[in-house]
């Protein structure tokens, strides 16, 4: 059926409406904001980290943990990992990813405080979190969270409690520690801890230098110490 060209002479206004308030949306939008832009230039991670590094090593510790020459460590191992390439825009160097991702494990601050400070997104520090923590576990756990295999390696242990602490037949110091968390949708009471928080359990060993020798982590918190202790995969092993 052919329009009227009253029919027609609506649709072109429409048309014309609708191209002006597409315009509108795309002249709003924002390839990068204009703080983001000037990351390098005014955010925490190009100053007040760089001043650390060079003259105060103490508050690095503070903000780290680690001495700036451990933190440059570290970031030869897992650079290789977190390192990231693109054509369209420089992307956020290792460093960087590092730095924003100790400070979130250190200090315990909202995503959204951190992507402040770094002048990052809160969704680029919430990728950048758990890519940086994935990378640091699959080339850390082989060297420093090694789990004692044989008998004579436990016998070790328990010799070095003796000797540097007086403290026979040991062959572990054994701490949990509740993670606090957002309960999971539909969780009820089931993460829900004596401290009045929901939380998941960290179950840690160490030997007698304070090194990790086996963790066990995800019991919910609403668990006691010795139900966390009796599921962990520790005493699975002993027995």
């Amino acid at each position: 059926m052919a329009l009227t060209r009253r029919q027609i002479l609506l649709l072109m206004i429409l048309r014309r409406k609708f191209r002006k308030k597409n315009q509108k949306f795309v002249q709003g939008r924002l390839w990068v904001r204009k703080i983001y832009q000037e990351r390098k230039d005014k955010g925490e991670f190009h100053l007040l980290v760089q001043e650390m590094k060079l003259f105060d090593h103490q508050y690095f510790y503070q903000q780290f943990r680690m001495s700036p020459a451990k933190f440059e460590e570290l970031l030869n191992i897992v650079a290789p990992r977190i390192a990231k390439c693109s054509v369209q825009r420089e992307p956020i160097g290792p460093s960087e990813r590092l730095c924003c991702t100790l400070r979130y494990l250190v200090t315990g601050d909202a995503q959204s405080t951190i992507a402040a400070s770094y002048r990052i997104s809160k969704t680029s520090v919430c990728r950048i979190v758990k890519e940086t923590t994935d990378a640091l576990w699959d080339v850390l756990k082989g060297n420093f969270l090694k789990v004692p295999q044989t008998e004579e390696e436990w016998i070790n242990i328990a010799n070095q409690f003796e000797a540097k602490w007086n403290f026979g037949n040991c062959i572990g110091a054994i701490d949990g520690k509740h993670v606090i968390m957002q309960a999971p949708a539909r969780s009820g009471s089931c993460y829900f801890n004596y401290k009045k928080t929901h939380s998941i359990v960290l179950l840690a060993v160490v030997n007698s230098n304070y090194e990790f020798i086996l963790v066990d982590i995800g019991d919910a918190g609403r668990q006691s110490d010795g139900g966390v202790f009796a599921s962990s995969k520790l005493v699975y092993a002993m027995d």
